[in-house]
């Protein structure tokens, strides 16, 4: 059976496409000296532009060039001007599958990168649900994970997921069914509002 498409085509384009306008490609696709210091090492200048754009995308947006994909110009030129080779160098290095494959996985065994399938899918969830969210002390940070207290831990026998103990509440806090009887309760107790009238009062509104 085949997957659902969730996203359209143009929120694909939104979360995949290197950026195209000036101030993204200055943002992302500017070179540290430790990138410019390893793409220099390779061999001829459609090799390290076609190196240099591999680090680029997978920077960002987090992806490899697929084949025979050719960035936008303005990305190329600005790339290029960088390691001081012209943009038209990059020639059939989009088309060559074995360089591209070959780039792609030393940078990403470089970066420490890992590609999202099943297996990687498997290690998220675990270690998620291993954790819980908790706010830093810093004002403004964003909260970070720490591993769950034993009492929140899901428990598991065999496949079988149980639901997760809850700690006891505190001594001397109501129940919900006490919260419930005490108004009843005042009710009862309460003496009627004639009772608590004058006779003259009573004459009152009566007359009235």
């Amino acid at each position: 059976m085949g997957y659902r498409r969730i996203l359209t085509g143009e929120q694909i384009a939104q979360l995949f496409d290197p950026p195209t306008d000036r101030p993204g490609i200055i943002r992302y696709y500017t070179l540290s000296a430790a990138d410019l210091a390893m793409i220099r090492r390779g061999r001829g200048d459609h090799h390290r532009l076609g190196l240099a754009l591999m680090r680029c995308c997978l920077r960002y947006p987090g992806r490899p060039l697929h084949a025979g994909e050719i960035p936008d110009p303005a990305l190329v030129s600005f790339v290029a001007a960088q390691i001081d080779v012209l943009p038209d160098s990059l020639g059939a290095y989009p088309r060559v599958d074995q360089n591209r494959r070959r780039h792609s996985a030393a940078l990403q065994d470089r970066l420490g990168l890992r590609p999202w399938g099943p297996r990687v899918a498997a290690d998220l969830a675990d270690w998620l649900l291993g954790c819980e969210p908790r706010r830093d002390s810093r004002r403004g940070s964003h909260p970070r994970l720490r591993p769950r207290s034993p009492a929140l831990q899901p428990a598991s026998h065999g496949n079988a997921r149980k639901r997760p103990s809850l700690p006891e509440p505190p001594a001397g806090l109501p129940s919900c069914s006490d919260a419930q009887e005490a108004p009843k309760a005042r009710i009862a107790t309460t003496p009627p509002i004639h009772d608590r009238l004058s006779e003259s009062r009573i004459q009152q509104l009566s007359q009235g």
